[in-house]
């Protein structure tokens, strides 16, 4: 299993680790996952279903996913919120045009659901209506992400309203995988919230 590669193609950190834990016994995937990121938690649905009544409860209008978290944005869809909510989903622009196509003809039904590239600020996007979702693990209370998702967090940071780091997996000790960055020097500041 190249997850690297599945990663690179647009597949989202949380959708990864769903399907690496169904692969849980083997010992190659087991290795060849661990080569790029820790491995996903056992039973990762239940955690993504409170990841998203969560961020569902924040009664924002509009959620800003930094990558294609689509289990995260199905799970969105089954609250009763579904209906009043805007989630925008924003690409890296070094994704291929094929595979921006492909995320495009498979957005969930059941939530309005906008593609915006990484380059772009969404409209009427404000922190009093707002939300930054972003998708990593945690390590020993640090907060880490793909290259391409801290090049994405930087792009944004003149956004002064609230940030929500959604992690796949929480590891106690410290662990950097290459590829791999902390968004804040200092940890999670008051501007973040974890949630997982």
């Amino acid at each position: 299993m190249d997850v690297r590669k599945m990663f690179s193609r647009g597949m989202g950190l949380i959708d990864l680790g769903i399907i690496c834990d169904k692969f849980r016994d083997s010992l190659d995937v087991r290795r060849d996952v661990e080569a790029f990121m820790p491995f996903p938690d056992t039973h990762m649905s239940p955690r993504v279903k409170m990841q998203a009544d969560h961020l569902c409860d924040l009664n924002k209008q509009k959620y800003m996913i930094l990558g294609p978290e689509f289990s995260l944005i199905e799970e969105m869809a089954k609250n009763s919120r579904a209906k009043e909510i805007e989630i925008i989903v924003t690409l890296p622009v070094s994704l291929e045009d094929e595979d921006r196509e492909r995320i495009c003809n498979n957005i969930p039904h059941g939530v309005h659901v906008e593609v915006l590239s990484e380059t772009f600020f969404p409209k009427s996007f404000f922190p009093k209506n707002g939300v930054i979702v972003v998708p990593g693990y945690m390590s020993a209370s640090r907060a880490m992400v793909m290259s391409e998702t801290y090049r994405m967090v930087e792009h944004y940071s003149g956004f002064w309203g609230k940030r929500i780091f959604v992690p796949y997996r929480v590891l106690d000790e410290a662990c950097r995988y290459p590829g791999w960055w902390q968004i804040d020097q200092f940890g999670v500041s008051d501007r973040w919230e974890v949630i997982g």
